[in-house]
């Protein structure tokens, strides 16, 4: 038995891992790579592998960097299942279809250059309707208990508070129990219930985003949010929030809404704020549907007919001209947009237009790929390449960590510890810094730990 690593090892993104059995050949997560156009330009190489001799597939949750190769594996040759959570192939319908849309509109874009360069067009990486394609192959089944799967293989999903529906996956196969950690959430997350221990467990897959870093508490991070947002708007500028349309967008709104309903005086309460972002605004109504799947004071104000995303002062923005006249608009206010790492989306026209005012705060909530916008921004670039404008960086920058939807290296270290005797850890799904934080951490749990790069191979024994 033995297992490839196609994405998301030596990396954070495009998570591609292929599990070879000997009844059964598996993919585990198909996502995007994101980041430098070095990583980006990734996706468009063909898989490593022929996708037609893949039986099955499992996702372990909808975002983008774990599932958004997807519908390029269907349209080369993958016709299997694709288990997953019913929370999750709803997400993913929304995520996929809006990634494909994206796609078609870069490369409009593109192709009006290369246009007038001479150059040929060229195509994305697929379309609207391979999306919807590949959506027809999504298998969801109940989390939290062992089901057969075809190949007489036993896969058993369970909650990581990441995200909602995401799950490490549990395989019974030839005798060992193999656990892909999928993305792990934090110990209290905001809108979740806490992660499940991961079951009984001879050999972890293990992702390491955050395993050489230590999460503030969560009081401090509403703090730090509403002292940016007040200093920031009540001298008269604009906030900006590049945030992930799902999860992120609905944890900021919802730290929101409990503020202003423990402080009905807040200054936070005086200012307009605008998500404006369509994808947040399905994710949200998705959330919604899966009431029972939230945590219990988040269900309680739900029940009470009490929205926790819709603050009072909140705008939402369905249309682009409505986006691009907050841009003109110079009243103080807080704008939460996509994408999260500033590479795609509305973000992009509200950076070109504020980064360079020194009362704009830009505030990041989330892990900003190497080589992505946002990471340039955090690392101090005195300018940035905006739409093929040169736009100088004159606005503050924050960075709230507190609202990472990855567990840190405590949450990392007490997953693993979860479960006794595991014999062999493979780290994934980090920078080299964090795997390296965590190997040393988890040499005493098991007698073999394996930190492999893209295209290696590992024999599981």
């Amino acid at each position: 038995m033995k297992l490839f690593f196609h994405g998301a090892a030596g990396c954070v993104t495009g998570s591609n891992y292929r599990l070879v059995t000997e009844k059964q050949t598996l993919v585990i997560d198909c996502g995007l790579f994101q980041g430098s156009v070095t990583e980006e330009k990734l996706n468009y190489n063909p898989f490593d592998y022929d996708p037609a001799t893949i039986d099955n597939m499992i996702l372990t949750h909808a975002h983008i960097d774990h599932s958004g190769r997807i519908p390029k594996l269907v349209k080369d040759g993958f016709h299997g299942k694709i288990y997953c959570s019913k929370g999750t192939k709803d997400l993913a319908e929304i995520l996929l279809l809006d990634a494909a849309k994206i796609q078609e509109a870069d490369t409009e874009w593109e192709n009006k250059k290369r246009k007038r360069a001479g150059l040929e067009p060229v195509e994305p990486l697929y379309h609207t309707d391979d999306a919807y394609n590949a959506l027809s192959y999504f298998y969801p089944i109940p989390e939290g208990e062992p089901v057969t799967i075809d190949g007489g293989l036993t896969l058993e999903l369970t909650p990581t508070g990441h995200l909602l529906g995401a799950c490490s996956a549990t395989l019974t196969v030839e005798g060992k129990r193999i656990t892909f950690s999928g993305d792990l959430g934090t110990a209290n997350p905001i809108l979740l219930p806490a992660p499940k221990s991961m079951p009984p467990t001879d050999i972890a897959i293990c992702e390491t985003t955050y395993g050489n870093r230590i999460h503030p508490p969560s009081e401090k991070r509403i703090a730090d949010l509403i002292e940016a947002l007040t200093d920031t708007l009540s001298h008269g500028g604009t906030a900006i929030i590049p945030a992930f349309s799902v999860g992120r967008t609905q944890q900021i709104l919802y730290d929101i809404y409990s503020h202003m309903k423990n402080n009905p005086n807040s200054e936070i309460a005086k200012y307009p704020i605008y998500v404006d972002s369509p994808l947040a605004i399905d994710a949200t109504q998705i959330y919604l549907h899966h009431m029972d799947e939230l945590k219990k004071e988040v269900k309680l104000n739900l029940m009470k007919n009490q929205s926790p995303f819709a603050p009072d002062n909140l705008t939402i923005v369905h249309d682009m001209k409505k986006s691009m006249a907050l841009n003109s608009d110079v009243t103080p206010k807080l704008i939460i947009s996509a994408s999260g790492m500033c590479d795609a989306g509305r973000i992009r026209h509200h950076l070109k237009h504020y980064l360079w005012k020194p009362n704009t705060a830009i505030i990041f909530v989330g892990y900003q790929a190497e080589g992505s916008v946002g990471r340039a921004i955090l690392e101090g670039e005195p300018q940035i390449d905006l739409l093929d404008e040169v736009v100088a960086i004159k606005a503050r920058i924050y960075k709230l960590s507190g609202y990472s939807g990855h567990g840190d290296q405590t949450d990392l270290i007490n997953w693993l510890k979860s479960t006794p005797k595991l014999e062999h850890i493979i780290l994934t799904h980090g920078e080299t810094d964090a795997i390296e934080a965590m190997r040393e951490l988890v040499s005493p749990f098991a007698e073999r730990i394996d930190t492999p790069q893209i295209g290696d191979e590992v024999e599981l024994t």
